[in-house]
């Protein structure tokens, strides 16, 4: 009866054995692929990292010219704004960004501007416009410059210096299409 129950717990405790060594196993198997995948994003981590380091000049450029930055519509009416000091009136409208989706799967986000402008020369619409092509945080296209004479001048008494207006003999409409990148079809 010993040898029996000897045995018993000999085969209990090799199944027990068994069973551990079973389950350390599928443990150590599902650590080691934990393991492996967070080395794959380190190495993808860092080489994006090494990447970023390698292009900082061209990363830098892309950011203040507004490639990577969101369209604050905020951000770009408070410039149109400051730069129209020199015109006797600015209208624009900033109309809902659309996507325009290119063939290699990149996207763009791209809002049309209008802006209307009243001046006392021409001049001063040219100069706005270069300025806001330079100068305006984004990659902006201008896709029509218009610039006529008004038939009729406001009128103005040349006279009366206490109204501090200028007379409108010109008038402009520029329409610039904003871009800013969007996102890859696969990252989003």
């Amino acid at each position: 009866m010993k040898h029996i129950i000897l045995l018993f717990m000999s085969v209990a405790a090799l199944c027990t054995a068994f069973y551990e060594h079973h389950i350390q196993k599928a443990h150590f198997n599902e650590k080691t692929e934990t393991y492996y995948s967070w080395q794959k994003e380190l190495k993808i981590v860092e080489d994006n990292v090494k990447f970023l380091k390698e292009n900082q000049p061209q990363l830098n450029f892309l950011i203040k010219r507004g490639w990577l930055s969101p369209q604050s519509r905020l951000v770009g009416g408070g410039c149109i704004n400051q730069w129209a000091a020199s015109l006797n009136g600015v209208r624009f409208r900033v109309e809902p960004e659309t996507i325009k989706e290119m063939k290699e799967g990149y996207a763009f986000k791209v809002s049309k501007i209008v802006i209307e402008i009243d001046a006392l020369l021409d001049n001063h619409i040219y100069e706005f416009s270069e300025n806001i092509l330079k100068n305006f945080p984004g990659i902006l296209v201008l896709r029509k410059l218009s610039v006529r004479r008004n038939e009729k001048v406001n009128e103005i008494d040349p006279l009366d210096t206490k109204q501090n207006k200028r007379p409108n003999f010109v008038t402009g409409e520029l329409i610039f299409e904003w871009f800013a990148m969007g996102a890859k079809k696969d990252e989003e």
